[in-house]
C-alpha cells in the first residue's frame, strides 16, 4: 500500500528531477563514480528519503523569485487567469537569464498567438525549433500561426507532415480541425473532432469544439449533448462551464446560465468573461441595477476591458441616464477611437434622448464631417457623401455640413437634390453671400432638366419602394459589445433612409426567432422582412441577413458580408445595403402623360440609363413572387413599353409604345424592368464566408 501511494505521488511530480538540481547531481556523482545505486544501507537511506522528498514535490518558493522557473510558473499563473500581458513579462524574464529555455519560449509564442500577434509568435516559434526540431509542441504552434496569417495551405501542409509519422498526434488532429474552421470547412472539422474522440475519448477540446459548432450552425440538441458530455468530464474547468452558460443564455435558459456562470466563478474568481455572463443574464432578466454592478466588478479587475465599458453604459441606458451611458461610452472612445460601434451607439443615444441644440450633439457630427473632408480631398464623393449625411443626422443644424453635403451631391450629379439642399440654408439665412452665389449657379444647371420641363417639384413626387420590416436575433450574434444588435439594426435603418428602393421600417425588432418575425412582418403588411446577425473578433466584423417575404414567410435571399481592418462596421453595413439593393428588381409609375411622352418617378438614383427599355401594366397587375426577388405577371396584361430618354435626379421623360390596337395607358399605370430571362435559372448564392469568430472562439480553447 506504501508502495503504491509513494508511486502516486512520484507520478504527481514528474519534474522533481529538473526542480532539484542538487539531487541530481548527487546521484549524478554516484553513477559516473561507478558506484551502484543502492550498495549499502546508509546510501539506500539516503536516497530513500531523497525520493521521498522529491515525491512530494520542493514549493516553488524554494527557488528565488529571479529563478527561470519560478518566472515561468508565475507567467504560467498569469496566462491561466488571462492576465495575458503580465505573462509575457514573467516569461521575457524568464528567457532573458535563460535564452534556451524551450517552454518559456513556446508559452511566449502562444500568448502572442493569442493575442494575435503572428509575426511575434512565428518568430518565437522558429527560435524554439532550432533549440528541438523535434518539439510536438512548437510544431503544432507553428502550424496554428500560419493558419492565423491566412497561410492554410502551409499549414496544412505541416499538420500532414506530423501526422504521417504520428497518426494519433491528439494536437495535430486538434490543429488540422482549427484549420477546416477557419477554412470553411465545418463539415470535415466535426469528422475530425469525431476521429479524435476516438483515440482520445472526452478531449476536452474535441468535445467544446464539437458543441460550439453545433451551436454556430443552430443545431440545439447536437450542442447541448457535447456540453453535457463537456461538463461530465471537464465540469472543473472554468472555461467549460462559461462556455455551457453562453449557450444555455443564448437558448433562453438564464437560470441555467447563472449556474454555470456561478461554478466558473468558484473555479477562478477572476474569471472577466464569467462576470460578463452573469451580467448578461442579468440584462436578460431586466436586472439593470446588477448588470452596473457586475460590470465594475470587471472594471476593477481590468480597466481596459471594453465588452464591460459597453455593457456598463447599456446598463445605465435602461436605468434611465442617458448621460452617464454617454460619458461611459465617452470613456470607451478614449479607450480606443476606433471602436465604431461604440460611437453607433453613442450617437444613437444623443439622437434618441438630447435635444437638437445640444453641443454633444455638434461636437459628435463634426467627427463625421472631418472625416467627410478628408475623403473629400481624395475625389471619394461617395464615402464623403455618407460621411456629411451621417453628421447630419446628428446635427441637422449645421450650416456648413449642409454646404458641403450641396457640394457632395452635386459632384455625385445629383443637382436637383444639391439645390433644395442650398435652398434650405437660403431660407434659414438669406444674407449669406456663398449659398447665394452657389443656388443661382445651380439654378442654370436646372434650366433643361425634367423636372422643370414638366413643371414638377421631383422631391415630392410619390414614389413606391419596398416596404422593409427589420429584426436582428441576439440569438444569431456573436458580438465582443453585448447587446449591440439593436444599435447595429438601426444604424443599418439609418442607411435604409438613403436608399431610392427600399423604405426603412418605423422601428427596428429584437425577433427571439423567425416565427416572432413573421408573424410581426404579416402584421405590419410590409413587402419583405430581413433578420440580421452579427459576429466581431477584435479585428473582424460579419453580417448575415436572411430576407423572407412577409406574405408568406418564404425564405428569398441571404446575404453575407465580411470585412476586417478600419471602417469594417461602416463598409459591411453598406456592402449589405447595395447587394441588397442591387438584388432587388426596380418599379415605378407614370406620373404624367403627353400624347407619346410619359414622366416616371424613376430617375438617375434608380440606376436608370437613358435607352433603357421599362414594360408597363397596369397598377394592380404586378405581384411579387414567393420564392425569389422577381415580380410576377400575366403576359396579356403588358400595355406597352417605355423608353428612357431624358433623366433627372428622381424622375425621367421616356417614350410610350403602345401594345395592340387600343392604347390603354395612364398616368398611375406600373412600369418595371423585365427581368423575365432569369426566370429559367435562379440566381445562386454566393459562398459561404468562413465563420470567422467560431474560428476565434475553437482557437481560444485552452
Amino acid at each position: 500500500m506504501e508502495h503504491r501511494n509513494l508511486t502516486a505521488g512520484h507520478t504527481k511530480n514528474t519534474d522533481f528531477l529538473i526542480e532539484t538540481p542538487g539531487l541530481c547531481r548527487c546521484l549524478s556523482v554516484f553513477v559516473v563514480r561507478g558506484f551502484s545505486p543502492f550498495p549499502s544501507r546508509p546510501l539506500r537511506l539516503f536516497l530513500f528519503v531523497a525520493f521521498l522528498l522529491a515525491a512530494r514535490g520542493l514549493p516553488a518558493q524554494e527557488f528565488p523569485p529571479s529563478h527561470p522557473l519560478s518566472l515561468y510558473r508565475r507567467g504560467t499563473a498569469a496566462a491561466a487567469d488571462g492576465d495575458y500581458y503580465r505573462a509575457i513579462e514573467f516569461f521575457r524574464d524568464a528567457l532573458s537569464k535563460n535564452p534556451a529555455y524551450l517552454d518559456a519560449g513556446l508559452a511566449l509564442a502562444e500568448i502572442y498567438f493569442r493575442l494575435e500577434e503572428y509575426d511575434q509568435a512565428l518568430d518565437l516559434v522558429k527560435k524554439a525549433l532550432a533549440l528541438s526540431p523535434s518539439s510536438e509542441g512548437a510544431r503544432v504552434l507553428h502550424g496554428r500561426i500560419l493558419i492565423g496569417m491566412g497561410e492554410l495551405q502551409a499549414a496544412r501542409s505541416s499538420f500532414e507532415a506530423i501526422l504521417g509519422s504520428q497518426p494519433n498526434n491528439i494536437e495535430a488532429r486538434l490543429a488540422l480541425a482549427e484549420l477546416d474552421i477557419a477554412g470553411g470547412k465545418n463539415r470535415n472539422a466535426i469528422n475530425e473532432y469525431l476521429e479524435t474522440l476516438q483515440i482520445a475519448p472526452g478531449n476536452r477540446k474535441a468535445l467544446l469544439a464539437l458543441a460550439l459548432i453545433h451551436q454556430a450552425a443552430g443545431n440545439r440538441e447536437s450542442a447541448d449533448d457535447y456540453f453535457n458530455l463537456a461538463l461530465r468530464f471537464h465540469g472543473g474547468s472554468p472555461q467549460t462551464q462559461l462556455l455551457a452558460g453562453g449557450f444555455y443564455l443564448a437558448q433562453g435558459n438564464p437560470a441555467a446560465a447563472r449556474r454555470h456562470a456561478g461554478l466558473a466563478l468558484n473555479l477562478n474568481p477572476r474569471y472577466e468573461e464569467a462576470y460578463m455572463l452573469l451580467g448578461q443574464t442579468d440584462l436578460l432578466e431586466g436586472k439593470y441595477p446588477a448588470v452596473y454592478s457586475t460590470a465594475d466588478k470587471v472594471l476593477q479587475l481590468n480597466r481596459n476591458n471594453l465588452s464591460a465599458w459597453y455593457l456598463k453604459a447599456i446598463a445605465a441606458l435602461h436605468m434611465g441616464n442617458p448621460k452617464e451611458a454617454v460619458s461611459l461610452l465617452r470613456a470607451l472612445l478614449a479607450l480606443g477611437p476606433e471602436n465604431e460601434i461604440a460611437r453607433i451607439t453613442l450617437e444613437d443615444t444623443l439622437r434618441g434622448f438630447f435635444p437638437v441644440e445640444d453641443p454633444l450633439r455638434a461636437e459628435f457630427a463634426e467627427y463625421h464631417f472631418v472625416r467627410g473632408g478628408r475623403f473629400l480631398e481624395r475625389d471619394l464623393f461617395s464615402r464623403a457623401y455618407e460621411e456629411y449625411r451621417r453628421g447630419l443626422q446628428i446635427n441637422p443644424y449645421s450650416v456648413e455640413g449642409r454646404k458641403a453635403f450641396a457640394d457632395i451631391v452635386q459632384k455625385l450629379g445629383f443637382y436637383a437634390r444639391a439645390h433644395a439642399t442650398l435652398q434650405f440654408l437660403h431660407a434659414q439665412n438669406p444674407a449669406d453671400a456663398a449659398v447665394s452665389e452657389n443656388l443661382e449657379m445651380g439654378e442654370s444647371l436646372l434650366e433643361d432638366r425634367v423636372s422643370r420641363e414638366w413643371n414638377i417639384d421631383q422631391s415630392l413626387a410619390p414614389r413606391r419602394k419596398f416596404s422593409l420590416s427589420l429584426f436582428f436575433d441576439e440569438n444569431l450574434s456573436s458580438l465582443l459589445h453585448r447587446n449591440a444588435g439593436l444599435y447595429l439594426g438601426r444604424y443599418f435603418s439609418d442607411l435604409l433612409a438613403g436608399s431610392s428602393l427600399l423604405a426603412p421600417p418605423d422601428l427596428v425588432l429584437e425577433a427571439r426567432n423567425y416565427g416572432e418575425a413573421f408573424q410581426e412582418a404579416r402584421q405590419r403588411g410590409s413587402d419583405y422582412f430581413l433578420i440580421l446577425g452579427f459576429a466581431e473578433t477584435p479585428r473582424e466584423f460579419l453580417i448575415r441577413a436572411d430576407l423572407y417575404l412577409s406574405r408568406t414567410g418564404g425564405k428569398i435571399d441571404s446575404f453575407q458580408v465580411y470585412r476586417t481592418g478600419n471602417d469594417r462596421v461602416q463598409s459591411s453595413m453598406a456592402r449589405l445595403l447595395a447587394d441588397l439593393s442591387a438584388r432587388f428588381p426596380l418599379r415605378g409609375e407614370i406620373l404624367q402623360r403627353e400624347f407619346e411622352r410619359g414622366l416616371l418617378n424613376l430617375g438617375l438614383a434608380d440606376g436608370l440609363k437613358e435607352g433603357e427599355q421599362l414594360l408597363i401594366i397596369p397598377k394592380n397587375a404586378l405581384s411579387l413572387k414567393y420564392d425569389r426577388l422577381e415580380f410576377s405577371w400575366k403576359p396579356e396584361d403588358i400595355l406597352g413599353k417605355l423608353t428612357v430618354k431624358k433623366l433627372d435626379d428622381l424622375v425621367c421623360e421616356g417614350l410610350i409604345e403602345k401594345s395592340g390596337f387600343f392604347d390603354r395607358i395612364n398616368p398611375g399605370d406600373t412600369v418595371f424592368r423585365d427581368t423575365a430571362p432569369q426566370d429559367a435559372q435562379p440566381a445562386q448564392p454566393p459562398p459561404a464566408i468562413p465563420d470567422r469568430p467560431l474560428y476565434k472562439m475553437v482557437q481560444g480553447l485552452r
